[in-house]
C-alpha cells in the first residue's frame, strides 16, 4: 500500500549448479532447484532511499543427481600406495529443501519506479533433513521494478 512501511515480498526462482572433485573419491554433481522465497519487511527512513530489515523463508524443490567414482589403496614395498578396486556409484533423488533468512539493507526507488537494493542476508534452518547445514551470510544486489 502507497505510503506503508510494511511490505512482502513473493517470487520464484531457478538454481542450476555442477560441481567436481578431482581426487580418487571423485564425485561430479548437478544439482537444479525450483524456488519460492516469502518476505515481510520493514521500511525505515524517508524520501526515496530507505533501511530495510525483513526476515523470510525461500521453500522449493531440488533436484541432485551425480556420479561418485570411489577406490581403495593398498601399500607398495616402495612406501607408496597402489590404487585398486575403482568403482563408480551413480545417485539421483528430488526432495524439498528450505532456508530461513533475514534482510538487512539499503532500499533506494526513484520517482519512475526503478529500484535498487543491496544488503546482506543471514540464513539458516532448524536442523532437520530437509534444510541447510549450516548457517551463512550472503551479500545481495538487486534492481526491479517497484509497484
Amino acid at each position: 500500500k502507497s505510503g506503508s512501511r510494511l511490505g512482502y515480498r513473493v517470487g520464484l526462482g531457478y538454481m542450476a549448479g555442477y560441481t567436481d572433485n578431482f581426487f580418487c573419491n571423485y564425485e561430479s554433481h548437478h544439482q537444479n532447484a525450483v524456488t519460492v522465497p516469502l518476505e515481510l519487511n520493514y521500511l525505515i527512513g524517508k524520501g526515496k532511499s530507505k533501511l530495510e530489515i525483513g526476515a523470510g523463508s525461500n521453500i522449493g524443490m531440488y533436484h541432485v543427481s551425480g556420479t561418485v567414482f570411489k577406490c581403495d589403496y593398498i601399500p607398495k614395498d616402495d612406501g607408496l600406495y597402489e590404487q585398486i578396486n575403482l568403482r563408480d556409484e551413480h545417485y539421483s533423488e528430488t526432495k524439498f529443501g528450505y532456508y530461513m533468512y533475514g534482510n538487512v539493507g539499503y532500499r533506494h526507488t526513484a520517482k519512475n519506479g526503478l529500484q535498487f537494493r543491496c544488503g546482506v542476508n543471514p540464513s539458516f534452518n532448524f536442523g532437520d533433513e530437509h534444510g541447510l547445514k549450516k548457517a551463512v551470510l550472503y551479500p545481495y544486489v538487486s534492481f526491479g521494478y517497484a509497484f
